[in-house]
């Protein structure tokens, strides 16, 4: 009878290695799927984080252009001004030179 036991006892211990080896095989499928999951997630975020970054690049090139543009306008802009202010001191001088030449006529 003691043999009988044993062989009960023997496959009891089988099959309750057969379901712990089945409760970690769902365990570890279940931790699969979440880590699936997670992956699946992340790599959304990856490619959604891809195009807003282009999208910023886009932009910044965008934005450097046009203070490119500008600044090259405020050059133009210093550069006529000087140029003005060079016609406005000759026409000064031009004025000057004409007032004391009709004062003198005058006198």
């Amino acid at each position: 009878m003691s043999k009988f036991f044993q062989e009960l006892e023997r496959k009891i211990g089988q099959l309750e290695a057969e379901r712990n080896d089945v409760a970690k095989a769902g365990l570890s499928k279940y931790k699969q799927r979440l880590l699936d999951e997670r992956i699946a997630e992340l790599d959304g975020q990856l490619k959604t984080l891809h195009l807003s970054h282009s999208a910023l690049q886009s932009a910044a090139r965008k934005s450097e252009q046009v203070v490119e543009h500008t600044s090259q306008a405020i050059r133009m802009m210093e550069h006529d001004t000087t140029s003005f202010e060079k016609v406005k001191e000759v026409m000064n001088k031009e004025i000057s030179v004409l007032k004391e030449a009709l004062r003198l006529s005058k006198v």
